[in-house]
């Protein structure tokens, strides 16, 4: 039996910046919800001739405003649950309300316009032109043309297409990338408070999905909709997913939770298998540099002695200074070794690589890869300089986060285990009263 999430906080609030949107979040956070709030309540579709039903007593609530993914092996129901929701298909028995409705009492067509609806490959009209394309929702309502004109260019840019350069083109005529962007912005084009994507961007090249991942995220934290996303990659889920649905079979329930307490703390052996092994290293896609103490660089200004700069290095046991340009910018980072002549001097072109406190761990640990310096140069949004990050931070955090989620389970193991002994002792009580009330029975 499916049941309400696991979830100490079932509230419409999205999570803030110390996920995977970081700032995206935050912005999210200061704007106006315009999603509505999803509830199965006991839901149950059972096709003719299945003895098991497909989707077996589901009961879910997906909060107003946050995005919720559906995960699970194929065949577990997750996209019938989708398509339940705007009633491509009925329901057996059970109730599904959107901001408080119950879809049954609604006219199917007019609920469809109310809700968008995006698929793998966008799956334009060959025959019409984009700008038709997403003018389709909005001419069944009626809408005035100069309205849909607005509202076609409004779409356009806000998915990252040149209204001018893409409106009369044909789907032919786009990539895969920018076809999906096309589908969403159809899916938007009546400003439905609910949004629901199945395999949305299973059909493009991963360099594409990730920058069509990116940019969703950034219109949701504008827009602010109720968002369901079917998808089979759980690396995807926990991007995208404020709140991640992992289904087992028939629609039941293994765990619906904040994907860091999924990582954290799987419900079962199903989960954790499901999420993999490397939760650790998943749980650095949903953290950013603001969740760790950043260390204190060497620091020179550009005109400063070299002397000058190989003491300061000294005193703060580093190899490397940051150069600073007159505002405290930092324009270069020297190797100690190459410090030369009497004064420091910024090489053209050189600026390392400059990341800000919003930007992802797992980001974080790509650039130190990759550097050839001992860590990563950390930025405010006035571009000074906070702090460097280093590997050992990186792969310290990674060791507390398994520390954390090994006592968890642990902790999860001792009640368990001293719930199945008071269980125990009862049954032993329950016994010697039974085997004591014996003899008195027959006595009588």
């Amino acid at each position: 039996m499916s049941s309400e999430p696991a979830t100490p906080d079932n509230s419409t609030t999205a999570r803030q910046s110390t996920d995977a949107r970081g700032s995206a979040s935050t912005a999210a956070g200061s704007s106006e919800t315009s999603g509505v709030e999803i509830v199965f309540n006991d839901v149950v579709k059972s096709y003719p001739g299945q003895d098991i039903p497909a989707v077996d007593h589901l009961s879910l609530t997906i909060p107003a405003g946050e995005i919720v993914t559906f995960v699970g092996l194929s065949g577990s129901g997750k996209t019938t649950s989708l398509k339940m929701i705007n009633r491509l298909i009925e329901p057996t028995s059970g109730a599904i309300t959107i901001g408080g409705r119950d879809t049954r009492d609604l006219n199917p067509d007019k609920l469809r316009t109310q809700i968008g609806y995006v698929i793998q490959g966008g799956s334009l009209f060959p025959h019409m032109t984009v700008a038709d394309n997403i003018a389709v929702v909005p001419r069944l309502l009626n809408w005035k043309k100069g309205r849909i004109n607005k509202r076609i260019d409004e779409l356009l840019k806000l998915v990252g297409l040149d209204p001018a350069e893409y409106r009369e083109r044909y789907p032919k005529e786009l990539s895969g990338g920018q076809q999906q962007r096309v589908g969403v912005a159809r899916g938007l084009a009546a400003d439905p408070p609910v949004l629901l994507m199945d395999e949305p961007f299973g059909a493009v090249d991963p360099i594409t999905r990730a920058r069509l991942q990116d940019e969703l995220l950034a219109v949701q934290a504008t827009l602010r909709k109720t968002m369901v996303i079917v998808t089979h990659d759980i690396d995807e889920a926990i991007k995208l997913g404020d709140r991640i649905l992992v289904m087992k079979d028939h629609g039941h329930i293994a765990q619906y939770d904040t994907a860091e307490r999924i990582l954290a703390n799987p419900a079962d052996e199903f989960v954790a298998d499901f999420v993999g092994r490397d939760s650790a290293l998943k749980q650095l896609s949903l953290q950013t540099l603001a969740s760790i103490q950043l260390e204190q660089a060497a620091t020179v200004h550009a005109g400063d002695p070299v002397h000058a700069a190989l003491q300061e290095a000294r005193h703060q046991k580093r190899d490397q200074v940051v150069v600073l340009d007159d505002n405290d910018r930092p324009v270069d980072w020297l190797w100690t070794t190459n410090l030369r002549g009497k004064v420091v001097h910024a090489r053209p072109g050189r600026q390392p690589i400059l990341l800000t406190r919003d930007v992802t761990l797992d980001t974080v640990l790509d650039t130190l890869v990759t550097s050839m310096h001992e860590g990563a140069v950390v930025i405010d949004d006035a571009g000074h300089l906070l702090g460097i990050a280093t590997f050992d931070q990186i792969t310290q955090h990674v060791r507390d986060i398994n520390a954390r989620a090994a006592k968890t389970r642990a902790e999860k193991e001792r009640v368990a285990e001293e719930a199945d002994a008071r269980a125990e002792a009862a049954e032993k009580v329950a016994a010697a009263q039974a085997g004591h009330g014996e003899p008195e029975e027959a006595s009588k």
